[in-house]
């Protein structure tokens, strides 16, 4: 499981810096307007992404130990192609994104969903190696494609962003195609509605859940754009973006961290992985927060050039909340490993319920300033919500949430164990 984590969060940390450098190409080619529409797009592909993974998405981990696969893929591919064409449509009629991009997001919305879904499959069946493999080279050829158009063609739209994403994405769904090929044994459909009802009984606590965390995290967005205009969106994005890279570790331990309780019995366990990898995540985030609140404002205006030096305002007051929501991913998927998701919905909600609260007044009124701590205040609360539900459930008292040191025995352990103590 070491080894795991380690490639998993290795894999992350490649997958940022490359987006990273994907930032500071848009940034200093595209402008501050361009990046603020390609985080529109993204933004309307994300929530296409979440309403499609109600068939399917991450539920998958949970129910490929007891359905099999084909029966799992074929409504999750036909679900997602439904999803994004209506949602293409939907957000093209809202005025949401412009005309001229709705039949990227439809082809994007999809790809990326299908492509979720097979390398869902993969880390269902803790195929780590491959699925990591391929998280990574997505983005590295999105890169390898984005520095072609732009040095080689001249390319500096909106356009050559897209075109680099979809081959990233194209690849990336082949190749896990693929993948899974092995996994797949054509079967009776007969048993479908069944399969379809199960995934409905367990999938939209996740997706909720999913929604409304990405509301936490990108609402503000859409208030920007509304009284600022593009141009400041593309700041706080970056700024968004940047520090969001702190989650690196945390993505990494959580994700197989809910593979390992998606396949164990033993809730004293799972308790106990999850504590341990909680205050091992925690201390890792600080450490890099702390690096990256010490960056200066010269490297804001090397990395993004003269039109984002404002993003260092972002990070500084955002960095609070990325410690937050590092805690609460390992928690959040301790409820979702265990089969008892509607807590980490519920957690989320109360997340925007802040955010719908004090976002409307102090944005308008801040800027990115106030976008920044409507952010923060979101994931603290959350946070605070779910730790306190982790604690009813199992028993944990404050005490638990100490750093001792049997927790790095314990940690160091359970993360050597090949297999899961009890399935």
């Amino acid at each position: 499981m070491i080894k795991r984590i380690i490639g998993t969060s290795a894999g992350k940390l490649i997958t940022a810096l490359a987006g990273f450098a994907i930032i500071v190409i848009n940034a200093h080619f595209i402008g501050a307007a361009g990046v603020g529409a390609i985080s529109l797009i993204l933004l309307g592909i994300t929530f296409i992404n979440l309403v499609s993974n109600f068939i399917g998405g991450p539920a998958i981990v949970y129910l490929l130990p007891r359905f099999d696969a084909f029966r799992l893929l074929v409504p999750s591919y036909l679900w997602a192609f439904l999803c994004s064409s209506a949602g293409a449509v939907l957000l093209s009629v809202s005025g949401l994104i412009s005309l001229l991009y709705v039949f990227d997001v439809f082809w994007l919305s999809f790809f990326i969903t299908v492509t979720s879904v097979n390398l869902t499959i993969l880390l269902a069946k803790e195929r780590f190696v491959i699925y990591n493999l391929l998280s990574t080279l997505q983005i590295i050829i999105t890169l390898t494609v984005l520095l072609y158009l732009v040095f080689i063609t001249g390319d500096h739209s909106v356009t050559a962003y897209l075109y680099a994403f979809y081959s990233g994405i194209i690849f990336s769904f082949v190749i896990s195609l693929f993948a899974i090929r092995k996994l797949i044994h054509f079967s009776d459909i007969e048993e479908l509605p069944h399969v379809v009802v199960t995934m409905l009984k367990f999938s939209p606590f996740m997706q909720f859940g999913s929604f409304f965390q990405m509301l936490n995290y990108r609402l503000s967005y859409y208030i920007i754009e509304r009284f600022f205009g593009p141009g400041l969106l593309g700041v706080f994005s970056v700024g968004t973006q940047v520090s969001e890279s702190v989650w690196i570790v945390g993505r990494g331990a959580a994700t197989v961290h809910y593979a390992r309780l998606s396949n164990t019995n033993d809730m004293n366990y799972a308790k106990d992985l999850t504590l341990a990898l909680m205050k091992g995540v925690a201390v890792v985030t600080f450490f890099l927060l702390f690096i990256m609140v010490l960056l200066p404002q010269s490297v804001y205006l090397f990395l993004f050039g003269a039109g984002f030096t404002e993003a260092r305002i972002v990070v500084l007051i955002l960095a609070p909340g990325m410690l937050f929501t590092a805690v609460t991913m390992i928690i959040s998927h301790y409820f979702s490993g265990v089969g008892i998701p509607k807590y980490s919905m519920y957690g989320s909600a109360v997340g925007l319920v802040m955010t719908l609260s004090v976002g409307f007044i102090l944005i308008p009124v801040l800027g990115i300033s106030g976008a920044a701590l409507t952010t923060s205040l979101s994931y603290f609360v959350c946070m605070c919500y779910l730790i306190l539900v982790f604690m009813h459930k199992t028993g944990a008292g404050f005490n638990d949430f100490k750093i001792h040191q049997s927790d790095l025995t314990f940690l160091h352990t359970a993360l050597r164990q090949r297999n899961n103590p009890v399935k």
